[in-house]
């Protein structure tokens, strides 16, 4: 049984499948876990001051497993529910905030939707509310994503999974989503310098991804 996280789903399959080829190459680096541990010690904060208790946090103990047949399943921890509605607390530096007020939720955070299709398929909930915290403004906002809006990013996910799955035993790799941005390949996002698109015209990709979005 092969289970991918909801979490990583929404990124690179290429740099998935090399981390499943190799679980040694699948290793949080200590900044990535000072990342994390910090995201985690926010959620309470973020809970309270969104007008939630943070006792509503699930932490690690419910799963959500949505399995999609031959021995795949979509796992992941989603961080809380309410009524209807999965919720997500999202950090970020304001930077990446500003980013997500010009361009929009769903242009800046694809993998958000993706990890959040999952959590609302597998807790059977009508959408996803996303409580974005800007850590630099002290900041929240609420942005309410329904499974309408929602499914496609789940058909993309369940797509991204069987394209690992399927590929994930070969010597060979499939191409690059060109939906993902540039910044996918650089050094600060991805370890696999090996693979072909690591760095490689990056100036020219950034062009292209840039005005592919206008």
């Amino acid at each position: 049984m092969l289970e991918l996280r909801a979490s990583k789903i929404g990124g690179c399959v290429r740099a998935y499948i090399l981390d499943l080829r190799d679980p040694a190459e699948d290793v949080v680096t200590p900044r990535q876990q000072l990342y994390f541990d910090v995201g985690k010690c926010l959620e309470p904060v973020i809970m309270k001051h969104s007008g939630y208790h943070a006792s509503m946090l699930f932490g690690d103990e419910v799963e959500v497993r949505v399995d999609l047949g031959n021995g795949l399943v979509l796992t992941g921890h989603p961080d809380s529910a309410n009524g209807d509605l999965v919720i997500e607390c999202k950090t970020m530096r304001s930077f990446a905030y500003r980013m997500m007020e010009k361009n929009g939720f769903k242009t800046q955070f694809p993998q958000y939707l993706m990890q959040g299709s999952v959590y609302c398929r597998g807790l059977d909930k009508a959408g996803v509310k996303y409580l974005c915290l800007d850590k630099d403004a002290s900041h929240i906002k609420e942005i309410i994503v329904p499974w309408s809006t929602l499914e496609p990013y789940f058909e993309k996910a369940v797509a991204n999974a069987r394209t690992i799955h399927r590929w994930v035993d070969k010597k060979r790799l499939p191409g690059k989503d060109e939906a993902l941005a540039p910044w996918y390949c650089s050094a600060a996002y991805c370890r696999h310098t090996d693979c072909r698109y690591h760095f490689v015209n990056r100036n020219e990709r950034n062009k292209a991804w840039k005005s592919k979005k206008k």
